[in-house]
C-alpha cells in the first residue's frame, strides 16, 4: 500500500508542477488558431500525436540526467592560456 501512496504522491507532484508550465487553458486557443484550416479529424489526430510525444519526452527526461550529453571539457584557466600561448 505504501508503494501506491508513493506513486500517487509522485504523480500528483509532477502534475501539479507541470500544469502551470504547460498551461493548457492558455495554449488551447493558440493551438486552435494554428490549426484553423485543419478538419476536426486532423486536429484531433495532431493533438493525440503531440500528447503522445510529450508523454514519452517526460518519461525519457529522468534517465537523460544520469548521462551527460558531452564529455567534460577541459577547464580554461589563466595557467592553461599561458601554456597554449607559449607552446
Amino acid at each position: 500500500m505504501t508503494d501506491v501512496n508513493n506513486l500517487t504522491d509522485a504523480f500528483l507532484l509532477a502534475y501539479a508542477s507541470l500544469f502551470p508550465i504547460v498551461n493548457p487553458i492558455r495554449n488551447a486557443p493558440i493551438f486552435l488558431g494554428l490549426t484553423r484550416e485543419y478538419t476536426e479529424k486532423e486536429r484531433n489526430a495532431l493533438a493525440l500525436r503531440v500528447t503522445g510525444n510529450s508523454f514519452f519526452l517526460l518519461l525519457g527526461a529522468p534517465p537523460v540526467r544520469l548521462f551527460p550529453a558531452w564529455p567534460a571539457s577541459p577547464k580554461v584557466t589563466p595557467a592553461n592560456r599561458r601554456r597554449r600561448a607559449s607552446g
